[in-house]
């Protein structure tokens, strides 16, 4: 489990991948160092689309945010502050 924080982010709505177009996993849109952070709600199809995203598009870059955004949600509210992601790095 590692740690992490973002400031900028892109959504890519799950439901719209087949308008994501080339140019989003085969341009620069994910492609590079930066991190790939998937999230949905529980965390189970963000996991799904991890696996395609390292598998099918050869990202290296990819993590799945550990229990989704309730997961993140339950986290902030247990101390009140910010916390930071904790996320599996997939593959």
């Amino acid at each position: 489990m590692e740690e992490m924080s973002f400031s900028e982010y892109v959504s890519l709505p799950l439901s719209q991948i087949s308008q994501w177009g080339d140019e989003v996993v085969n341009g620069g849109l994910l492609k590079g160092n930066k991190p790939v952070i998937v999230t949905c709600r529980s965390g189970k199809r963000s996991y799904d689309m991890c696996g395609f995203l390292t598998e099918k598009c050869r990202l290296d870059n990819v993590y799945n945010l550990d229990g989704g955004i309730l997961g993140y949600a339950e986290a902030a509210k247990e101390d009140g502050s910010v916390v930071p992601l904790a996320v599996d790095k997939t593959k």
